[in-house]
């Protein structure tokens, strides 16, 4: 499941989108949802912009960029 869906209800993105969208009771907060989809100790997700910062409607538009593993 991906940060939009747990956020706005759906996704808009080309393969992923649905007619419908999950009821509003359902959805997240930017920060409950990143902080469930994040773990810091596992390294670091490198982005093309900060999800806790972009509006709800354009964290479909995000893109991974890279991964930094944190060490063992």
């Amino acid at each position: 499941m991906g940060l939009a869906r747990l956020v706005r209800g759906r996704s808009d993105r080309a393969s992923f989108g649905s007619a419908t969208g999950a009821p509003p009771r359902s959805r997240l907060s930017v920060a409950t949802a990143f902080a469930a989809m994040s773990d810091a100790a596992a390294g670091v997700t490198l982005l093309t912009a900060d999800p806790r910062v972009a509006a709800p409607e354009q964290i479909d538009q995000i893109l991974v960029t890279g991964t930094a593993p944190a060490a063992f």
